[in-house]
């Protein structure tokens, strides 16, 4: 169970979709959040987002991206994780708490903000 900052409402992923390899694929975003430090997994409030095999065809080869979760969560402790079924060729790098003005936030490639030095 994370303990997030509270005063953000959004909870986002920090994703590469490499290559779709099934198109019986899809990505489960689940969440479970409370307010107490101490709690029952009966007293975990639960929700799933899920992207289908359309929308994850939307993301491959993008490269990293944030993608946020169309659902605001106010709880002090967050447990997020990810479900995938099929094939998918997939990296995560992190979830945060915070509000992007887009669902999908495209992250440059740090060697595309770098000068070129040659020697």
């Amino acid at each position: 169970m994370l303990y997030l900052q509270q005063g953000y409402t959004g909870i986002i992923w920090k994703i590469n979709v490499n290559e779709i390899l099934n198109k019986d694929c899809f990505i489960k975003f689940i969440i479970k959040s409370t307010n107490f430090e101490q709690y029952k997994n009966s007293e975990l409030k639960h929700y799933e987002h899920m992207l289908k095999y359309e929308d994850v065809l939307k993301l491959e080869g993008l490269g990293w991206i944030e993608y946020q979760l169309p659902k605001n969560v106010g709880e002090l402790y967050v447990q997020p994780s990810i479900e995938i079924n099929g094939s998918v060729n997939m990296q995560i790098d992190y979830a945060r708490r915070g509000c992007n003005e887009e669902e999908i936030t495209y992250i440059p490639n740090i060697g595309d903000l770098l000068p070129n030095f040659y020697i």
